[in-house]
């Protein structure tokens, strides 16, 4: 098959409008004066990797294109009305009551018994996780056998994709950073190639411009999104480097031994960037 006979789904569970769903966020952290939210990992994530997998060419399905949390039914409709060769999942997952951060950490994927797919779910899954595990220093929980809706419900094969412990202070960290967010969203891509037999072509490197107070667009965001995944409060995450951006940035600065002025050059950068592993 041509790469664009192939038609890939991607799902986000939960949702953030008109108001997040119900307990699925992290722990209250008081650095930054709120939780992170379950699915502002997971749909930046699935948006990743459909922007990888049409970069290779395949055709792409959003199940979950809005921020509402659609019901189960709908998505599984949805899925099973367009026929795709597949639908990855994503998700973050949580351990105890939600109100105290814990030890409990790891990804893992899941498929079900269930899925009238089930064997290819399999497969699925243990390619998704073999390249989740040359990623970040996480623990690799395995493959897991999980009876969830949208594994057995659709028609196609199917896997879950838990990126890490949302109770667990250092992977609910990672949840905001927009690296691991791409990094995931890249090696499911990976893990979808790999299933279909097609070679998986890489994305092309970040701009890192000198930005400052003033400066907006998309690399604010990211730096925006970068200072909150290491709990630095940069204010509204806009895209615009105002006086908020500014204080979170100088305290950055300061806390890593930095000249602290405010602007985001090479050095600034290089403590930035790195994915969050300690």
């Amino acid at each position: 098959m041509n790469n664009n006979e192939y038609l890939i789904a991607g799902n986000d569970e939960h949702g953030l409008a008109p108001l997040a769903t119900p307990g699925k966020r992290t722990p209250y952290i008081s650095e930054i004066g709120r939780s992170f939210y379950e699915n502002e990992f997971n749909k930046e994530a699935k948006r990743y990797f459909l922007e990888a997998c049409k970069r290779q060419g395949f055709r792409v399905l959003d199940v979950k294109p809005s921020n509402y949390d659609v019901s189960l039914s709908t998505r599984a409709q949805i899925v099973n009305n367009k026929i795709p060769n597949l639908l990855v999942t994503f998700a973050y997952n949580g351990y105890g009551d939600g109100t105290k951060f814990n030890s409990v950490n790891g990804f893992e994927v899941i498929y079900s018994n269930l899925s009238p797919e089930r064997e290819k779910s399999k497969v699925l899954a243990n390619n998704i996780l073999s390249f989740l595990d040359d990623g970040t220093k996480q623990r690799n929980r395995g493959v897991i056998k999980g009876n969830y809706y949208m594994l057995y419900a659709v028609s196609c094969p199917s896997v879950i994709v838990e990126s890490g412990f949302m109770t667990n202070l250092l992977e609910a960290k990672r949840m905001m950073d927009p690296d691991f967010q791409k990094e995931v969203g890249e090696e499911c891509c990976k893990g979808v190639c790999r299933y279909l037999g097609v070679t998986y072509k890489s994305s092309k490197n970040r701009n890192y411009p000198l930005i400052k107070k003033g400066s907006k667009g998309d690399i604010v965001n990211y730096l925006q999104y970068k200072l909150f995944s290491r709990l630095y409060n940069p204010g509204t995450i806009d895209g615009i480097f105002g006086n908020k951006t500014l204080e979170a940035v100088k305290l950055f600065q300061k806390d890593n031994g930095l000249v602290v002025d405010g602007i985001v050059g090479n050095k600034t950068w290089s403590k930035l960037k790195p994915i969050i592993n300690s």
